[in-house]
């Protein structure tokens, strides 16, 4: 299969969509029931990762409950092994019989080896299905303005060997975010 196209659209625009696979992940953060409770997707067959840790165990199963009422199947799967979300693609893309597929994939709460995992699997297998239409969504977290009683030290560019930054301190990148931020979307053909 090969890359067809990349854009961008509202959340809004997948109303529209037919989408045939919801995957989102469940985490303790209470970001990661947000869009499956937007109910985008009312008739897809949903499916939530469960990571099979103990972290965070409350929280985490308030959300697989709330997974669960709104009909998604759980699927439990290791961080650190992305072949068991690979397993998974591959039965989705697998089991459709038809000429073209959509999934909406919450990469929110993910661990990123599953969401590179879902991402090598679709390019990398070849399916009976013609076209397979992914969209990603990501809901940000929260933020909080805290009160603290330093000052801004540094403004400018950050070039780390120029700069002369303290080492022992992560450079960090902040960017205004929108409001609404689109989904990014990803089509894929044979």
């Amino acid at each position: 299969m090969e890359l067809a196209q990349i854009c961008q659209v509202s959340y809004r625009n997948l109303r529209s969509e037919k989408i045939d696979f919801l995957i989102a992940a469940s985490g303790y953060q209470m970001r990661s029931t947000y869009l499956a409770g937007m109910n985008l997707a009312p008739n897809a067959r949903k499916y939530m990762l469960s990571l099979s840790e103990e972290d965070h165990h409350e929280l985490r199963h308030r959300h697989e409950a709330a997974f669960l009422e709104m009909g998604f199947q759980i699927f439990k799967a290791t961080p650190d092994k992305p072949e068991e979300v690979d397993d998974l693609i591959r039965t989705l893309c697998k089991s459709s019989s038809g000429k073209e597929i959509t999934m909406l994939v919450d990469y929110s709460c993910m661990p990123r080896v599953w969401f590179a995992s879902i991402l090598d699997s679709i390019t990398r297998h070849d399916f009976h299905t013609k076209k397979i239409n992914v969209f990603f969504s990501y809901t940000p977290k929260k933020f909080s303005l805290k009160t603290s009683k330093s000052t801004l030290k540094y403004l400018g560019p950050m070039i780390g060997s120029k700069d002369h930054l303290k080492k022992s301190k992560p450079i960090a990148l902040v960017m205004p975010s929108r409001k609404n931020a689109p989904a990014a979307a990803l089509s894929r053909c044979r």
